[in-house]
């Protein structure tokens, strides 16, 4: 069973006003036209000669060019009052959550000094070590899709996606580390597979 996408090859009177695109659950694409085409009225045949495409499933996060574009943010708010950010774009060739999560662990390490590492088994990125000092630290993560998402379809607003985020372990004892663990490697990456009016 697979969802396919209908679309109307020309504009005709239908059974619900406005109606341009339907979305069936059939075992084929003929089945899933053929159920469209019943829903055609006065003789017309829109329907009949709409433009099938199946729906397919979503890239896991360490499917090669899974995340590119995506933005990861990242704050750690230290004990003294002080904060620091870390922002990272997924592009070129770091589109996977490892190839992300290393490049984040190295900028950290070049940039801020910290023990930081990924551990690729658990997607765990230790945000710092326990030599660092910064176990009390608060870890907030955010993490926003592409401007520009597939298809050309524009987002312009910034939603946090949950989903990939597993656990934060942050607030402890001073010489905890600092640690953010992200979903398992089959995650299926949120994806936008269509935009229109029904």
């Amino acid at each position: 069973m697979a969802l396919y996408l209908v679309q109307r090859a020309s504009p005709m009177q239908t059974r619900i006003a406005g109606e341009e695109v339907l979305v069936i659950s059939a075992s084929s694409s003929a089945d899933a036209r053929a159920l469209a085409n019943s829903r055609r009225v006065g003789g017309g045949s829109s329907w009949a000669d709409a433009t099938i495409t199946e729906l397919t499933e979503a890239p896991t996060i360490n499917t090669a060019g899974a995340m590119t574009g995506w933005r990861f943010i990242i704050w750690v708010h230290k004990t003294d009052g002080t904060s620091v950010d870390i922002s990272y774009t997924a592009e070129g060739t770091v589109d996977t959550i490892d190839e992300i999560g290393q490049a984040i662990s190295d900028g950290i390490c070049d940039c801020l000094g910290w023990d930081s590492s990924w551990i690729g088994a658990s997607n765990a990125l230790l945000l710092s070590n326990t030599g660092d000092n910064l176990g009390e630290s608060t870890v907030e993560l955010y993490i926003y899709p592409p401007k520009r998402y597939e298809g050309g379809v524009r987002l312009d607003q910034d939603s946090n996606i949950p989903g990939l985020l597993s656990l934060i372990i942050d607030e402890g004892a001073i010489a905890s580390a600092l640690v953010i663990v992200f979903s398992v490697d089959t995650w299926l990456r949120p994806t936008v597979k269509w935009v229109g009016r029904t």
